[in-house]
């Protein structure tokens, strides 16, 4: 009989496009949580290839399934047959089975909240060479090692040393210069991301593949995403199978970035995560069975979605002011439509900010832009847009322009036939002249980090804040405060200052300290740990040994090192002495309670009462010394002649050890 096994690597490639992806059914795209019935299964066909054949078992492990963490949990959660639910997998079983269809199947709602947009702070790129390095080595379909992608994504980046403005401008690119195209969906294997790079072409997955590889190649960690999600491409208004990826950012997290519908930092509360890897085109389910004269065939997993409960409505977190340059214009006239994208918040946005077009007014070039705004930021976009040439001269036309992703808001614009007229070389210098002022921002990037990250009760720590100007205005006036101490600084533009506080560990655990910041144009706080230990004790208790022993009779002292300190103990060793006589053991690192038992041979206890003194020492971080002892008195039962005798010659012989280890250390001298 033999073992098999079979992977499955099930289509997982989503039917679906750009435009419009939820202009339908908008109101639950767009919601803040969702409660989804999510149902996944399928059948394992049985055909024997033998007239004597034997199954002696069937295991299914079903890889996609809906996963938990802080954004997306699971309940309620059936599987047929009952299954054993792991980290990695879902694990079906049967023995002996005896039907021709074995049918498995995960059943579970699920609750999905809107991910939120996570950065507050700069994280510098490029990162340190040892970040999650199993995230950034290339693979089967992620060929982050090709030189031509690396190449590209190198010049990308280029001078950016802001890790999540890094990646928006990979995915950015990969979004303006890699089309959705269906082509490759009845492709029998999925194309890695060299081929997609040189097509330009792909699927979701594939478009994945490609950016993954590029960050990948200036050292950025990002992982591969399978799941399901929602799409109303050419009407479908259904879940199916979809994949995106997440980047690595310290101190942060894994951050969702959806290329395909062109969400980065974060992704709508449709997708459902059902596997993480490192590569594309994973199994989705393995097979395993052992049998003679049998073939086992695994059908297409059925995936079914269903909607319970949509709750909230999630707002853009941008702001937008917009207007035309020319209020009026004649008929085939060009004008400039111009937009303010403001981000009132203290951490980083991207959104898709789009231009709507009207009936009889058009829009020239792209009506998609995609803006990456850090804390308190604004920039100002602008479209050139049209007016029909073919309008009725009889009348005076009021036409509205629509801009969506920062809230959305409608601008007029008079069109007749007397209306001044305005070329589209004129229209986009003045783009040029638009886009390239800067917009004056007060921009703030602050970071307060501890000089120890643990400190011992009652020590002192330093809080060194670090504040730099990064926008195009004098910041002054602002208040720095750490709880009620508080420095006032002008911070110009370019500029960086550092405060520094210092505060006393005041109780053992973790500590946060709040540092706020404050004057008209900012509002910001931050915050940053400090774990403050108490001093490490060790305890010597549960002392036990025999009251009275025989001479010659074995004996044990047994005791416990009792860790008695949130804090760890380290460099401990443990001295017993007996008569003068040392014995030594060092330990190390005392992370918990260690029971001790040191055996006597009961040949060298003196008459009567005999002192076992046990002394431990040891260190803390900072190197200071603790020592702790106790004694335990063991009594030498009363001696015969014989034993008489043998006492006073081992007490003769360690004298004599005695005085010549003085005389041996006088030498030395």
């Amino acid at each position: 009989m033999k073992r098999f096994m079979l992977s499955l690597a099930f289509l997982i490639l989503l039917t679906m496009g750009i435009p419009s992806l939820h202009a339908a059914n908008a109101d639950f795209t767009e919601s803040d949580q969702l409660l989804l019935h999510v149902s996944i299964g399928s059948d394992i066909q049985i055909t024997p290839t033998a007239d004597s054949f034997q199954l002696k078992d069937v295991s299914a492990d079903l890889f996609f399934y809906p996963r938990r963490f802080s954004y997306q949990k699971p309940s309620n959660i059936i599987t047929v047959p009952v299954a054993n639910i792991t980290e990695q997998y879902v694990h079906y079983y049967w023995e002996n089975p005896d039907a021709s269809v074995l049918s498995y199947r995960y059943d579970a709602d699920v609750e999905i909240q809107h991910t939120a947009d996570h950065m507050q702070r700069k994280i510098f790129f490029p990162l340190p060479r040892n970040t999650m390095q199993e995230y950034v080595k290339p693979r089967q379909y992620i060929t982050s090692d090709d030189p031509a992608i690396g190449g590209l994504a190198s010049s990308l980046v280029e001078g950016e040393n802001d890790l999540s403005f890094a990646v928006d401008k990979i995915a950015v690119w990969a979004i303006d210069n890699i089309n959705y195209n269906l082509t490759t969906l009845t492709a029998p294997v999925t194309q890695n991301a060299s081929w997609v790079f040189e097509n330009r072409y792909g699927v979701c997955d594939e478009i994945t593949s490609l950016f993954i590889a590029m960050v990948r190649s200036v050292g950025i960690p990002a992982r591969f995403v399978s799941g399901l999600a929602y799409t109303n491409y050419k009407s479908m208004n259904d879940w199916g199978p979809h994949a995106w990826a997440e980047v690595y950012f310290p101190d942060v997290g894994w951050v969702p970035y959806d290329l395909t519908y062109h969400q980065l930092g974060y992704v709508d509360p449709t997708h459902i995560v059902l596997r993480y890897s490192t590569d594309a085109g994973e199994p989705s389910v393995q097979l395993h069975w052992l049998s003679e004269g049998v073939s086992l065939h695994g059908e297409q997993l059925s995936l079914k979605v269903k909607l319970l409960q949509a709750a909230g409505k999630r707002a853009s977190p941008l702001t937008m002011t917009a207007k035309v340059v020319a209020p009026e214009m004649g008929f085939g006239s060009y004008n400039l439509l111009q937009a303010t994208i403001k981000n009132p918040h203290g951490w980083y946005v991207t959104r898709e900010i789009q231009m709507q077009e009207s009936t009889h007014l058009n829009v020239v070039g792209k009506k998609e832009r995609i803006l990456s705004l850090g804390p308190y930021q604004e920039k100002n976009i602008s479209w050139i847009i049209s007016a029909d040439p073919n309008l009725d001269t009889d009348y005076v036309y009021t036409l509205y322009a629509e801009i969506n992703g920062a809230g959305s808001q409608e601008v007029a614009v008079n069109v007749s036939a007397s209306g001044p007229l305005y070329s589209l070389a004129e229209m986009r210098d003045l783009q040029r002249e638009q886009e390239d002022r800067k917009t004056a921002k007060s921009v703030i990037f602050a970071q307060c980090l501890p000089d120890k990250r643990e400190i011992y009760l009652r020590e002192k720590v330093r809080i060194n804040c670090t504040l730099t100007n990064t926008g195009t205005t004098l910041i002054s006036g602002l208040d720095v405060c750490l709880e009620e101490v508080c420095s006032q600084v002008d911070v110009g533009t370019g500029e960086s200052k550092t405060l520094v506080f210092e505060r006393e560990g005041t109780a053992v655990g973790k500590q946060d300290y709040g540092v706020s910041l404050r004057n008209a144009r900012v509002s910001r706080q931050l915050f940053t740990t400090v774990r403050i230990l108490d001093v490490p004790s060790i305890a010597i208790t549960q002392l036990k040994a025999p009251e009275t022993v025989t001479f010659g009779q074995p004996f044990t002292l047994d005791f416990l090192l009792d860790k008695t300190s949130e804090s760890t103990p380290v460099n401990v060793s443990v001295a017993v002495m007996q008569e003068g006589k040392n014995s030594h053991w060092n330990i190390g690192t005392l992370d918990q309670d260690k029971p001790f038992s040191i055996a006597f041979d009961g040949y060298t206890l003196d008459f009567g009462e005999n002192t076992l003194k046990v002394t431990v020492r040891y260190l803390d971080t900072r190197g200071r010394v603790y020592e702790t002892s106790t004694t335990q008195v063991v009594r030498l039962s009363k001696t015969g002649f014989k034993e008489t005798i043998m006492v006073w010659l081992y007490k003769a012989e360690r004298a004599l050890e005695g005085v010549l280890t003085s005389i041996k250390g006088t030498s030395k001298d």
